[in-house]
């Protein structure tokens, strides 16, 4: 992918590059931890364009070298100083994000709402309607960022959107991530295996348990998060919830003993329980198994 050379981002760094210093570390020393601790080191604007216009020619194309596509869809060029000052800092926090992530896979992309608006909404998925806003591509979703214009809020959403959409409790320390979401929704499922197939439908075969579960994931994802476990071996039988607590480590004694975060969870094979903030205990979704539109239906039915 070729890149051309604008110049604009080069003279901003000469005025503007203490605004965008301020922009980009707020009230947070240089040097300091982002990312609720992934540690990134702050750089020092270099000045090398790395924000690419994105025409109908080169969408596609950067949609394969990209694995994640983050797209600025702003107002033409044209209107008076305000308006182009404006945008010259919206592309100059683009670009500093662009920095900080160019190892991680991460591409930057302008969309003018005139010239391109051929991309508005681009294929395969609509998802470019309101300027001066910014949408990320993953695969085949299409994920609005809603955060503010700074570039380390924005890096941290990205960070965030290179996650797999599903995290896997296997022990202790997913399971207190877990707990530790107390001001958000979260979902939770249990499954067999990555494999689980649910009942077929008439002739029609049906998709995996678990990739049902992961799609809906995605269609939420960075904004809720998804948890889930396969091995039943994590567990120890509930009788009277007919359910599974989530793990058992073994005490000196060789008895099974739970932690207090555990007690707290039952799952059932091939279901998923829905947590609302400030609400004791979860809501299982309705049908067993769940389908990827039923866990939709109902994660939209009680967004807050």
């Amino acid at each position: 992918v070729s890149v051309p050379i604008r110049g604009s981002a080069r003279w901003a760094m000469g005025v503007w590059g203490w605004v965008l210093v301020l922009l980009v570390l707020g009230d947070r020393a240089p040097g300091e931890a982002w990312g609720g601790g992934v540690c990134l080191d702050f750089p020092t604007y270099d000045g090398l364009d790395r924000v690419l216009p994105v025409t109908l020619k080169n969408y596609r194309a950067m949609l394969k070298w990209f694995p994640v596509l983050a797209l600025l869809h702003h107002r033409p060029g044209q209107g008076d100083w305000a308006a182009q000052h404006h945008h010259e800092m919206e592309e100059l926090v683009l670009e500093l994000a662009a920095q900080v992530l160019e190892d991680k896979g991460v591409g930057f992309g302008l969309v003018d709402s005139e010239k391109d608006a051929a991309l508005s909404p681009p294929s395969p998925r609509p998802c470019l309607t309101e300027e001066d806003s910014i949408y990320v591509v993953k695969e085949d979703e299409v994920i609005e960022y809603d955060g503010e214009l700074a570039a380390d809020t924005l890096v941290e959403f990205l960070l965030d959107v290179l996650e797999d959409p599903v995290e896997v409790i296997g022990g202790d320390h997913e399971l207190q991530a877990f707990e530790n979401i107390e001001d958000d929704p979260k979902l939770i499922g249990y499954f067999k295996n990555e494999d689980s197939e649910l009942p077929m439908l008439g002739p029609t075969p049906a998709p995996p348990n678990f990739k049902a579960f992961k799609d809906a994931a995605a269609e939420f994802h960075p904004y809720i998060p998804f948890f889930a476990t396969f091995d039943s071996k994590v567990g120890v039988r509930v009788p009277a919830g007919q359910g599974y607590w989530l793990p058992a480590p073994m005490g000196a004694s060789g008895t099974a003993t739970l932690p207090q975060a555990a007690k707290q969870l039952t799952l059932k094979l091939n279901k998923t329980d829905f947590y609302e903030p400030f609400v004791e205990g979860p809501l299982t979704i309705p049908g067993q198994p769940n389908r990827k539109e039923e866990i939709v239906a109902f994660g939209k039915g009680h967004k807050r």
